[in-house]
């Protein structure tokens, strides 16, 4: 038996090929109720494994794909696990900020972390092209965080979606 949550009526709606292609991806890459629900998905995954099945070739177009899939309803948010990953940031922002730079980098530079990661949560500035930590840079700007965003955080309880 088909559950309609996750099989909204398509009757009417014409997709592309390349959005039939898309969520072909999608279903396959992230299916319901599998593992990968406990892990962060980074915009460069989706864009790059859309640009590769889809011929989806840039950040513009991908959003605008994705944007297309929200409007149509063809996925919905799990606001537990919303609510959880959000409850699980809370708790360790500010120790990401504490880390050493240079261990951070060697995890970017071991594939374990990609850009955002460095720059959003751990507040670390590398030369993107050979992976070099960036101290002169990368000091002043966990500075700022800490004076700004860590000054604001609040503890979250997990309920804002």
């Amino acid at each position: 038996m088909q559950n309609s949550r996750w099989a909204p009526d398509m009757s009417g709606i014409r997709l592309t090929d390349s959005e039939k292609l898309a969520l072909k991806w999608l279903a396959q890459e992230f299916p319901i109720g599998s593992s990968w629900e406990n892990k962060l998905v980074h915009w460069s995954v989706i864009t790059e494994g859309l640009s590769k099945v889809a011929n989806i070739v840039d950040d513009t177009a991908c959003d605008q794909t994705i944007r297309r899939f929200r409007e149509l309803d063809l996925f919905e948010i799990d606001v537990e696990a919303t609510k959880a990953e959000r409850r699980r940031i809370c708790a360790k922002r500010v120790g990401w900020l504490s880390e050493d730079p240079e261990q951070v980098a060697a995890r970017f530079r071991s594939h374990e972390l990609d850009v955002l990661d460095l720059v959003r949560q751990y507040g670390v500035i590398l030369d993107w092209g050979s992976g070099e930590l960036l101290t002169k840079t990368t000091a002043p700007y966990r500075e700022m965080l800490q004076r700004r965003p860590v000054a604001g955080w609040l503890p979250v309880t997990g309920d804002a979606v």
